[in-house]
């Protein structure tokens, strides 16, 4: 998970497993709306049965819509349940197990932007880089948009001391040449 020359500052894995996540505010009203949209031009407005075919689309438009609601959901919580979280003098890694498979994600520290916290009312804090707003996280559940996020801690204990050592690690780091 690091490398020789790296030092570890902080290890640590998430002190909490929330079942949602902020953005869930806007994608679970949206899905739900595109449902009951769907269900009534497609099912309860036809005068006649839909056939076997507009029945193959129905379970498929509703499977697709089950496994946004809660197929990401429940693939984002899995996901969290098998993070953990390393602070380096050079680097912020995040390495998630899920179902056997893992993944490791590190991006330099020099390349980040400044630890943004966010505390929780039970003592635990979430830990972002850089401006985060209410869709932060779309992106990285499965949706369309698939670039690279910034690594994010969530729901760690003491999360202030933790901010407060990627910004003093960050200030020391040389730039990322690589």
């Amino acid at each position: 998970m690091t490398e020789p020359a790296e030092t570890v500052l902080w290890e640590g894995r998430p002190a909490a497993f929330p079942f949602f996540h902020r953005s869930d505010v806007v994608t679970i009203p949206s899905l739900l709306a595109v449902a009951a949209f769907f269900a009534y031009f497609f099912v309860i407005r036809q005068n006649t049965p839909p056939g076997t075919f507009g029945t193959i689309i129905i379970v498929l438009f509703g499977l697709a819509i089950l496994y946004n609601i809660v197929g990401l959901t429940v693939m984002r919580w899995l996901r969290l349940r098998g993070s953990e979280y390393v602070v380096t003098d050079r680097r912020v890694v995040v390495r998630t197990t899920v179902l056997g498979r893992e993944k490791e994600h590190g991006v330099w520290i020099s390349q980040l932007e400044p630890p943004v916290l966010r505390e929780s009312s039970d003592g635990t804090g979430s830990i972002t880089f850089g401006d985060s707003g209410l869709l932060d996280g779309m992106s990285g559940m499965g949706g369309w948009n698939r670039r690279e996020q910034p690594p994010e801690f969530v729901r760690i204990a003491d999360a202030r001391t933790v901010r407060d050592l990627i910004a003093e690690a960050r200030a020391k780091a040389a730039p990322y040449a690589g």
